[in-house]
């Protein structure tokens, strides 16, 4: 196979890997609340890696099902906007159809409450650092979201300093919000992510992170802590912990590397107050794998309003994303139609006739008796034959003595496409013909030793330098 015949296939290979990775999406979304498919509902295929842009946009059917175009191999999301909530899922990387629930919206929804509060707490370099995390329960009937001007609500003590909130659907990964300050001084509410029903054990999570000062004691009282059903303490080995003498806290021996606290089944007025002193952080690990009820991973969550921002439309997005957007993302399709161009180009100056060059085919060459030489095969470089006949490297006159050779392995004689071979002259052999002839003889095997990588380019170098020499010296003699 030819360099032309390679460059067309690889080509054509392009083109194809271009057109087979350009996959359409298709799906379902299905309104649970009303168990039907959901139909009018904005559908956005968005990329991640280029700060969540819109790829394509399609509108749900009677049926429920939506058609969106890829532009090539890449992770993207699929967002679906129902009744002003967002839902995120991953778009597949086959053509098999997604299945995306959406649920409605209401400003009250029955069967809602907080499973559990669970508080972790460090101490280090003169502030407490707090990170609460709320596992809301959602058990309505039929399924419905909630989602309204405070859908969820909460408080800070006096102090504290609001470092950053987050949240996460029952199937969907921690977005990052903005909560919204309240008329009440420490008062904040968060209705970017509406409270979704369980799914399964999995709950809508809220996670809150706060800064007190601390000057090696602190005392928290029930104020303080947002009545649930479970309330979980859980702080470093080096902190001391004390409980109020009638706040029913237990030892929970689930991690050997921290100490862990809880009341279960806590009821309203019950006294949850307990002290703190010493200082100590929690294992990164630890801060790394945060669990609690119902936490778990999920499809995908989304983002929103592109880089580094925080929507606060309903239902939120991913937030800042982990690493930066790829800043070539948006090229790349002009960049993959580029190399295209360049190979088709490429392929097409190779399929050109070398310019001044003629060929002829031998046979016809044979039949008519042309004199044209047939052109040289450029990808085998050959040396150029005297104009008559060469004899083999058998066949050649004996020639001067030299020094003896070491033995060495079997060579192959290059094959030379010569030019129309013309009848030898016979002349009168003189001394200085006899010379040429030794010459020409030795020249010969000097570049057949070359050829086959018997003689290194120094002494190459040399041979054909003193053979050069004693040429010049023959024809001015002649």
């Amino acid at each position: 196979m030819n360099l032309t015949k390679k460059f067309l296939i690889c080509a054509v290979f392009v083109a194809i890997s271009v057109a087979a990775n350009a996959m359409p999406v298709t799906g379902t979304v299905t309104n649970k609340t009303t168990g039907k498919p959901a139909e009018g509902d904005r559908v956005t295929l968005v990329d991640p890696s280029a700060g969540m842009a819109d790829i394509d946009k399609a509108t749900t059917d009677k049926n429920g099902h939506f058609t969106l175009n890829t532009q090539g191999a890449g992770q993207f999301l699929i967002r679906v906007d129902h009744q002003g909530s967002h839902y995120f899922v991953q778009a597949p990387q086959s053509p098999t159809p997604v299945n995306v629930s959406v649920y409605d919206i209401a400003e009250k929804v029955d069967g809602i409450s907080i499973e559990a509060n669970v508080v972790e707490i460090e101490a280090d370099n003169g502030q407490l650092t707090i990170d609460q995390r709320y596992f809301v329960k959602n058990a309505s009937s039929p399924p419905t979201a909630m989602l309204s001007k405070n859908t969820f609500e909460f408080a800070l003590p006096d102090g504290a300093v609001l470092k950053g909130a987050s949240a996460s659907r029952p199937t969907g990964l921690p977005t990052t919000t903005e909560p919204e300050k309240l008329n009440q001084k420490g008062h904040y509410t968060i209705n970017s992510i509406p409270i979704e029903p369980n799914q399964g054990s999995k709950e809508t999570v809220y996670d809150i992170q706060y800064q007190l000062p601390y000057n090696g004691k602190y005392t928290f009282t029930t104020k303080q802590l947002t009545l649930a059903d479970n309330i979980i303490l859980i702080m470093p080995k080096q902190i001391t912990f004390k409980a109020d003498a009638d706040a029913a806290y237990q030892t929970i021996p689930e991690d050997p590397r921290v100490q862990t606290y809880a009341i279960k089944g806590a009821k309203a007025g019950q006294n949850l107050g307990f002290t703190i002193s010493g200082t100590g952080t929690m294992p990164r690990e630890q801060q790394g794998g945060k669990a609690g009820p119902g936490m778990g991973g999920g499809d995908a969550s989304g983002a929103e309003g592109g880089q580094g921002k925080v929507s606060n439309a309903p239902g939120g997005g991913i937030g800042t994303p982990n690493s930066e957007d790829d800043a070539l993302s948006k090229y790349k399709w002009w960049i993959v139609a580029i190399l295209v161009i360049v190979l088709v180009a490429a392929a097409a100056l190779l399929l050109r006739r070398q310019p001044g060059s003629k060929v002829v085919d031998e046979e016809e060459a044979a039949e008519t008796g042309s004199t044209t030489a047939t052109q040289t095969d450029w990808s085998t470089p050959t040396p150029m034959a005297p104009t008559s006949v060469v004899p083999s490297y058998s066949e050649r006159p004996e020639r001067p003595e030299r020094l003896e050779r070491p033995e060495r392995p079997e060579r192959i004689t290059p094959q030379f496409q010569s030019a129309v071979v013309q009848p030898a002259v016979h002349q009168p052999i003189t001394s200085s013909a006899s010379l040429l002839n030794s010459l020409k003889d030795e020249l010969f095997a000097i570049e057949t030793d070359k050829l086959n990588g018997l003689m290194n380019d120094t002494d190459y170098a040399e041979a054909k330098f003193a053979i050069d020499v004693l040429l010049k010296r023959a024809l001015k003699k002649g």
